[in-house]
């Protein structure tokens, strides 16, 4: 294969050399890729066990297809079981595994596109239905590959770069990130899940890239997450250029990181809160929580992800405690309470299809219509409030009205508690997010009736621009410093100030080093971000002053073009980029 380079978007700065990983998340999970000689019968288990658990399947079917229908409307499901028991068909695949020591899943799909292209080139309109029988018979076995070996597709050994459809928020949690290189996506813009974990962890990713256009085995690739390029086939002098781009980046983001500890301070003595969001408190290092202030966001519904059923109060509340007490007394965790739908959802419980699931039936909407989950939820996190500073967050608030019923809610079940003697904090808070664009126009009434405030930067700003973060095609037009964008951040930061308020912001915008002065200027004093940014953060921190920032917010919140305005900050950041200019 001839050298190629494929344009993408990138939405995650730096370099990654290494293997791809193809995952065909647009139909069926399927994984392609190289495996070991030693690996070769292991792999050939894998496919006896899948094509014994299909057997069973359809020797189950015929039999209630017989019941049901009779004999003769039972036979298609006998040909899928004569193709499944064809020495030919199941050698091919187990032949395609041992020569070209590729996995299962893979020799699988090939063998039956090569079946299938065979059978349906025959002109006999019977021979047609057989190219289907195949094709069926295939994503049968294939369904049973990715049920017996769950999420194998994140669970290499080796180093890799992971080149899928889409990467959902499910996905991650059995992801190994010790061992992702970078990430390749064909949906996703520059505030999709996929482009906050890489950016969270520091990988580099691009997005906006057909997988279709893609070879399947591709083999080692450069992935360029400042320009956006795949280099599929690297020569020598690519191989040389990229990996001393590599070894650029990363001097880079030492510097950002090295030697910074001890607490926020401006240059004329005001003091800022740095806070980590998080959704895996046990992926993370107790140095990570070194000098900050605490969780500023802890995403709860990955602690509903990764099971078969919905977790009981007691396990939540052992989850919750458990949190608390590694992360110590004096630190505080601000739990937003489960936010399912749209781009998160559980296998075991199912949403409805929808149009535009963004603004569909999510985070507290669904709460509300199913108040047991929610009810279950508050309980356990009051009762560890018992063991640490609680914090309670509700996403996607709209109205006044919810935050009341919110509240009700929570006084209630603070009464069943003081009554069954059960302890907690009487200090726990609940407060908002504000994410949603009604709520940020009436803040004022909505900050009156809250403990605290939370801007969610991703949702507010999709929403304000009607832009589809998830949406590659309109990945430019997400635009964090739109002065329209700027002007509703002021307002939602100022209404909570005059109304003795604490706010914070835990959206992407947060860990960015560009808007750290911007935000200052604007009145912010919490910042809650992933942990990869908070030395950068806290270095932006101590090279200013409140005075400087307020100037500086001052003049970009007067300027008409986004950018006019990103030009400036970044013109004012006292942390030089490196060459190119790219970084962030």
């Amino acid at each position: 294969m001839k050298r190629k380079v494929i344009r993408g978007v990138p939405i995650s700065p730096g370099i990654a050399i290494g293997p791809a990983f193809v995952s065909d998340t647009a139909s069926i999970q399927i994984p392609f890729y190289n495996i070991d000689s030693n690996r070769i019968d292991a792999e050939s288990e894998r496919f006896h066990r899948a094509i014994d658990v299909s057997k069973q399947q359809i020797e189950e079917m015929i039999r209630e297809m017989e019941v049901k229908l009779g004999t003769k409307d039972a036979m298609i499901f006998r040909v899928h079981m004569q193709i499944l028991e064809d020495t030919d068909f199941r050698g091919k695949v187990e032949e395609k595994i041992r020569e070209e020591k590729i996995n299962v899943e893979a020799a699988l799909r090939e063998v039956v596109s090569w079946y299938s292209a065979q059978i349906a080139a025959l002109q006999d309109l019977s021979a047609r239905d057989q190219s289907a029988d195949i094709r069926d018979v295939g994503n049968r076995v294939l369904r049973n590959l990715m049920a017996h070996e769950k999420d194998h597709v994140f669970k290499k050994k080796d180093l890799f770069i992971l080149v899928t459809h889409e990467l959902l928020p499910s996905d991650t949690v059995h992801l190994d990130k010790t061992k992702l290189l970078g990430i390749i996506t064909e949906v996703g813009g520059k505030a999709s899940h996929a482009a906050i974990l890489a950016r969270s962890f520091g990988i580099p990713a691009i997005t906006g890239i057909s997988i279709s256009s893609l070879p399947r085995r591709m083999g080692q690739i450069v992935l360029d997450g400042r320009d956006g390029a795949v280099v599929l086939n690297p020569g020598t002098a690519d191989l040389t250029r990229y990996e001393a781009r590599r070894k650029e980046f990363i001097l880079f983001k030492d510097k950002l990181t090295d030697e910074e500890d001890g607490e926020a301070v401006t240059l004329d003595g005001s003091s800022v809160e740095l806070l980590a969001n998080i959704e895996n408190f046990n992926a993370l290092h107790h140095d990570d929580f070194e000098d900050i202030r605490g969780i500023g966001l802890y995403r709860t519904e990955f602690i509903f992800m990764d099971r078969n059923s919905f977790p009981s109060e007691d396990e939540q509340y052992h989850f919750y405690r458990s949190v608390l007490e590694k992360i110590g007394p004096d630190n505080e965790v601000t739990f937003r309470v489960i936010d399912i739908g749209a781009d998160k959802n559980l296998s075991y419980f199912k949403v409805p299809e929808e149009t535009n699931p963004v603004l569909g039936w999510r985070g507290l909407r669904i709460l509300f219509e199913w108040p047991d989950m929610f009810i279950a939820q508050l309980r356990a996190l009051l009762r560890a409030s018992a063991h640490g500073q609680v914090n309670i967050m509700l996403p996607m608030i709209t109205e006044l009205e919810e935050v009341r019923t919110a509240n009700n809610y929570l006084l209630q079940i603070k009464d069943d508690l003081r009554k069954g003697g059960i302890p907690f904090s009487e200090a726990t808070r609940m407060g908002v997010m504000v994410e949603v664009p009604a709520a940020a126009i009436d803040i004022v009434n909505i900050a009156r009736e809250t403990d605290f405030l939370s801007i969610g930067s991703n949702d507010l700003i999709q929403y304000l621009l009607a832009v589809d973060r998830n949406n590659a095609k309109v990945a430019e037009m997400y635009q964090p410093l739109n002065p329209s964008v700027l002007k509703v951040l002021h307002r939602v930061i100022r209404a909570a100030i005059d109304n003795g308020k604490q706010i914070s912001m835990c959206g992407e915008m947060a860990g960015n080093f560009n808007y750290t002065q911007l935000l200052l200027g604007m009145g912010l004093r919490r910042f809650s971000m992933a942990p990869f940014y908070i030395n950068g953060v806290r270095r932006i921190i101590r090279s200013t002053t409140i005075a400087d920032c307020e100037r500086i917010a001052g003049r970009a919140l007067n300027m008409r073009t986004m950018k006019e305005i990103r030009t400036y900050l970044k013109r004012m950041n006292p942390l030089s980029p490196p060459p190119g200019g790219k970084t962030f």
